[in-house]
């Protein structure tokens, strides 16, 4: 049963900074974690019970699985190289 995703304010904010394909993977990536919560790659937050990192491409992200609700705490594009 896929969970109900939740966007903390900061999350939020970071993805109404987005716009066109990068809004659209983003999106896409919290979709995803709508069927699955502990893809490939997800981490455990040591001493944080049920919190998860998730580095993918060019987002970072860290969520919180608790009751049926992904609550995404935080979602950061990281910009690589080209400085």
């Amino acid at each position: 049963m896929p969970l109900h995703v939740e966007l903390a304010q900061s999350a939020l904010g970071e993805l109404g900074r987005l716009s066109g394909a990068l809004k659209q993977r983003a999106v896409d990536l919290l979709v995803g974690l709508e069927g699955n919560p502990k893809p490939e790659g997800a981490q455990p937050c040591p001493g944080l019970d049920s919190v998860y990192r998730l580095k993918t491409g060019e987002f970072r992200v860290l969520y919180e699985v608790r009751n049926k609700v992904l609550q995404v705490l935080d979602l950061r594009l990281v910009v690589r190289g080209g400085r």
